[in-house]
């Protein structure tokens, strides 16, 4: 219902003869995208009001997120944790993910823990919104996809769970976006990003594979040699 609204308003906008802008001060900003933003800031805020009063309480965040983030606390240590049912197969799970879940327990704030993703879906919607713009397309279609992507249900849901798949995808597209920037000072934030996508899930790694070519088309003056090498190594 929120795609369905947010596409609703987005061609209610295209049919406006007359390029209605708000004046910012600083800037003029288009109608149709304040419109968008306001409706995307709008059903987040809803989102956050409601899962601000309930406890952490999903699948995934009970059986291992949460416990190996409490364990990393307690033993002040990275080391593998016992779980639930002695299914000792988890404890060989990327535990990347779960150190987000870790910096948070630090707070005191058990609700805020439905909130660890979050900043991932503004990571994701940036990348959107970059890639959309990289490949020429106007600045509302750009807006409108980064807004899309925000509301898909899969993430729109997963902002406010336990989980790890949203930061293992936003990671995804940050990479994407600054191996494809053709800038030698992005290389390091692509890595940065890969690092944590490696580190998320452990099929994570197939998503990487796809990011190398990406990477060696537009840096291949900077990849000769030992670089080359080390790079394949990492």
């Amino acid at each position: 219902y929120i795609t369905v609204s947010l596409f609703s308003i987005f061609l209610f906008l295209i049919f406006i003869q007359k390029d209605i802008r708000i004046d910012l001060k600083f800037t003029q900003f288009p109608l149709g995208n304040c419109m968008l933003l306001v409706f995307l800031f709008s059903a987040y805020a809803v989102s956050i009001y409601y899962h601000s009063f309930l406890p952490p309480l999903t699948t995934d965040g009970l059986l291992y997120h949460l416990p190996f983030a409490i364990h990393y606390y307690k033993t002040h240590s990275l080391s593998l944790p016992p779980i639930f049912f002695s299914d000792i197969a988890m404890t060989y799970y990327p535990f990347t993910g779960d150190i987000f879940y870790l910096f948070t327990i630090f707070s005191g704030q058990e609700n805020l823990l439905n909130f660890v993703q979050m900043p991932f879906v503004v990571i994701g919607a940036l990348s959107v919104y970059l890639l959309m713009r990289k490949n020429n397309f106007s600045e509302n279609l750009s807006i409108l996809g980064a807004c899309i992507f925000s509301l898909l249900r899969p993430v729109f849901k997963e902002s406010t769970l336990s989980f790890v798949d949203l930061i293992m995808a936003s990671t995804f597209l940050s990479a994407l976006y600054f191996f494809s920037s053709e800038k030698k000072e992005n290389i390091i934030f692509g890595f940065l990003s890969s690092g944590i996508l490696i580190g998320t899930k452990n099929f994570a790694i197939i998503y990487f594979l796809f990011l190398l070519p990406v990477l060696f088309r537009n840096f291949k003056k900077e990849f000769t040699g030992t670089l080359s090498l080390g790079t394949f190594l990492f």
